[in-house]
Parts: C-alpha cells; structure tokens; sequence
C-alpha cells in the first residue's frame, strides 16, 4: 500500500525497509518477511545489533549502534545473504560518518583503527552480498573527523591501504613529530573500545547517553507518597525525543540472549575501568604531543584532548553509576544496621567523587558547544546540565540519604506520648 501510494506519485521513488525493531527475531520468520516485500523495495539491515559477545564466561549483547563490533552480527550477515540470495538490494546501517549511540553527545567516536577494522568487515559485505550502500548517521548529525576522512578516501576506487592513509591524516592534523604519539594514543582507544566497552541498554541509555550530567537516584523509597523514583531528565520543550530516551533509574534491562544483570554487572563495571584506564593513558600520550605539535595545528590537538577527556569523564560516570546501583542494592537487603552505615558510608564518598567528575566535565564543554549535545535530544550536558546534576546529587545526599541514615539509626524506643 505504501509503495503503491508512493510510487503513484514519484514512479522512480527508492522505498526503503528497515529491519531494525526485529532484528532479534528467529531467522525463519525474518526470511518470510523478506520474502513478501514487494517488488523493488530496498532493505535496510544494521551492522552490529545483536552481535554477541563472550566477557569472563557471561553472554552480553551489542544492544544498539556501537562501534565496539568491528564485525558484523549474526541478524545482520543472515538477513544480508538471504537478500541477496532473493535480489534484493541491502543498505547497511554502518554509522560511518563516525557517531555511535557509544557516547550520546559527542561528534565521533575517535578509535580510527576500530573503524578501519568495521571498514575491512564492510568491504566483505560488498563482495559477499553487495551491500554497496551505507546509511553514515542516524540523527547524530555530520562533524569532519579524522573517521570521515578514513571513509571518504577509503569507499573510492583505487583503493588505498588504511594504516597508510591514518598516518598521513595525523600528520597533516599534529605535524611528524606528534603524529606518532597521537597514533599510540588511538590505538589504545580503538583496542579498548573493541576489548572493554559492551554495548549494553543500560549504559546507552543511561550515563553513557549524556555522560556526566547522568544523575544519581538514591534506591530506598522514602516518600510519604509511594511515588516512583524516576526523574524526569530536563531537556528543551520541543526536542525530538529529548528526556524520553534518558532512563534516569539506572536498574537491569533483561532480555534474552544475554546474561541477567546480576551476573552482568560485576562485569561490565571491571571492563568499564579497564576502558576508563585506557583514555586516560591516551590522553597523556596526548599530552606528551603538545610540544612536538607545530603551532598552527595545536588548536586541532587541543580539540582532540578535549574530545577525550569528555569521553573519559562519561566513561568515569558510568562506572559511578553501576558502583552506586550495586551499593544500592546491597543496601536494601542489608542485614544490620552497621552494615547499613558502612554501605551509606561508600555511597556519600562516592557521590562526593562523582561532583568532582561533573564539576571537572564543565570547562570541556564551554571549551567545545558540540559537546553535550545531539540533534534528537538537543542540549544535555552543557554547563547548566552539569550544575544541574551537581545540584541533585547534593539534595540528595542532604535530604534522602541523610534521611534514610536516621531511619537505620533510630532508637527502638516507643514515643511516650502514644496511647497504649
């Protein structure tokens, strides 16, 4: 009906089909859907949805785009043959114009060799199932990056070796004697994106969407009201889908395929300090560039160490949060009182670390408007977010925690006025 009405008024219109809602559907079902579209229409098929993925014994999937899958997911190879198998024409989500839902509000992902691994794998796609199309963005935006020159040069025949090319691009950005160190520095990025980072609802649509004006939700209910505990995350009237697509209650998102949070959790937090670790080291390297970077590129070295240091702040709220989740629950199941004060002890000082983050994050997004922004939900980590969630964070800890620190404490004592 679509493609009739369409094509009654544009004969020669491209209708597209995308598949990303089921890509988690049992593969007989998907071949007979493709099997009824109609003549012509084109499929559209994501890279890395559902990519699983194998972390100390555990079963994690990559959840939603990520550029931590260099190679493809099984929805996305089986679904790919089968239409190729049946003629039909394939485009790939493939996000290469260099964003990802990885980090919420930066422009790109800077891992170039992750994405010259997902250039290998896209190459493959083309010659396996002609997958001879990309769709490069979602609503990200465009930003140009070291990522989209890769693309641009590499997607273009003759074809050129990427190592070479992301050689000559960091010398052209930080000049011959820093381009090595900028090099090392992305390397241990792309490694650590590929190794650490598991592409997980939890995060992405949680501390990892806007990063560090993520709030903290203190677990225990002690509203007189019995309300719930989400809040609303504040964002411009008006925007796409602005709060809508931020869970503020960071909690276990199950589904199948993947082990229960419980499990997963211990996990992910390690692997996101490994990730964690492994900006920071990049960014020293970066660091040790300043001076071996001519003058007239050091505004672009600037805006890298920027770049990374957003990253690495989001990176640090993420591991807050899924810390203070684990607290939490610790807390709500603990067994006496002094095991209480302990846990309500490691969550202030934990929350006091995670101000120090935020309030650290304020001179990296005045320094760069790009940052903490995204066309779909507009701003959500400028300055006033970030004040904004420092203001949070200290009610709460003045009014819920310390609250609920005197409930633990309260004296057994009946008050004496009360009838007997």
């Amino acid at each position: 009906m679509v493609c009739n009405a369409v094509r009654k008024a544009k004969p020669d219109a491209l209708v597209i089909f995308n598949t990303y809602n089921w890509y988690y559907a049992e593969p007989a079902v998907r071949r007979r859907f493709i099997d009824h579209l109609p003549p012509g229409v084109m499929v559209q098929i994501t890279f890395e949805m559902g990519r699983e993925i194998e972390r100390e014994g555990l079963l994690c999937q990559v959840r939603d785009y990520s550029i931590s899958a260099d190679r493809p997911g099984y929805y996305f190879t089986s679904e790919s043959e089968y239409a190729h198998s049946k003629g039909i024409a394939i485009l790939c989500t493939a996000n290469t114009a260099g964003a990802t839902w990885d980090f919420g509000v930066i422009p790109y992902v800077p891992v170039p060799q992750q994405w010259l691994r997902r250039f290998a794998s896209l190459d493959h796609a083309r010659e396996a199932w002609k997958v001879e199309s990309y769709y490069d963005n979602h609503h990200y935006g465009w930003y140009p990056s070291v990522v989209t020159d890769l693309g641009r040069m590499l997607f273009w025949e003759p074809r050129n070796d990427g190592a070479t090319l992301l050689r000559q691009l960091a010398v052209r950005d930080f000049g011959a004697e820093a381009a090595p160190l900028a090099l090392e520095c992305w390397q241990l990025w792309s490694d650590a994106m590929r190794d650490d980072y598991i592409a997980s609802n939890e995060e992405q649509y949680g501390p990892l969407r806007v990063g560090p004006s993520y709030p903290l939700i203190f677990h225990p209910n002690i509203t007189r009201t019995m309300g719930g505990k989400e809040i609303q995350f504040p964002t411009t009237p008006g925007a796409h889908f602005g709060w809508q697509i931020i869970k503020t209650l960071y909690q276990p998102y199950e589904s199948t395929r993947q082990s229960p949070g419980f499990l997963r959790f211990p996990v992910e937090l390690r692997a996101l300090r490994r990730l964690h670790e492994a900006f920071r080291k990049g960014l020293a390297l970066l660091e040790k560039a300043r001076p071996l970077t001519p003058e007239r590129k050091r505004e672009a070295l600037e805006y890298q160490i920027n770049l990374g240091g957003f990253i690495a702040s989001s990176i640090l709220t993420a591991c807050h949060v899924k810390e203070w989740y684990l607290l939490n629950v610790k807390l709500m199941a603990a067994e006496s009182a002094a095991e209480a004060n302990g846990l309500l002890d490691r969550l202030e000082a934990l929350a006091l670390a995670e101000i120090a983050n935020a309030e650290a994050a304020i001179p990296l997004v005045q320094a760069d408007s790009r940052l903490g922004w995204e066309p779909s939900m507009e701003y959500v980590t400028d300055a006033w977010h970030l004040d904004w969630k420092i203001r949070q964070v200290r009610t709460m800890l003045d009014g819920e925690l310390r609250a609920f620190r005197e409930l633990v404490n309260l004296p057994p004592k009946v008050n004496p006025g009360q009838v007997r």
